[in-house]
């Protein structure tokens, strides 16, 4: 029983220096985190929406990395900022496990996702725990949360 008790002991300690010792990055996104269908489009200089609700278009934000995957082709990978109601999405990755991820340098390859540079600023217009609205300098992109 005495030996028990010594071991309970040293293995509480271990697990508390364990603890103490490792430094986890949490995140402060919010309602921002999570797995987004982009439903609608609009341009702002035409005033015209373009439906995506039967697309498969999806945004997936963790922390400071953003996933866009259309589930039927590509899945690119951004660094993601969010700061004071603003988002700066920057060095595009094509994500391919097997030949290893490549920089995305052409902006063609983007547009299907709603961004328009491979640096892109975007407002975020409304956040709630369900909807997103996030404005680009020539888009309004129109979310809600899967």
């Amino acid at each position: 029983m005495r030996n028990m008790r010594k071991w309970f002991i040293m293995l509480s300690v271990l697990s508390l220096f364990f603890l103490v010792g490792c430094e986890l990055e949490t995140t402060d996104n919010g309602d921002l985190d999570g797995y987004w269908h982009l439903e609608r489009v609009d341009s702002l200089s035409s005033q015209r929406s373009v439906d995506y609700g039967q697309a498969r278009i999806f945004w997936s934000i963790q922390f400071k990395l953003l996933q866009l995957s259309d589930l039927e082709n590509n899945t690119i990978i951004y660094n993601l900022v969010y700061d004071n109601q603003q988002l700066t999405l920057a060095n595009p990755y094509m994500f391919d496990r097997a030949d290893g991820d490549t920089l995305v340098t052409d902006v063609e390859v983007l547009r299907r996702y709603g961004v328009n540079a491979l640096q892109e600023n975007m407002k975020v217009v409304s956040l709630q725990s369900d909807r997103m609205v996030l404005e680009s300098p020539v888009l309004r992109l129109h979310f809600k949360k899967y």
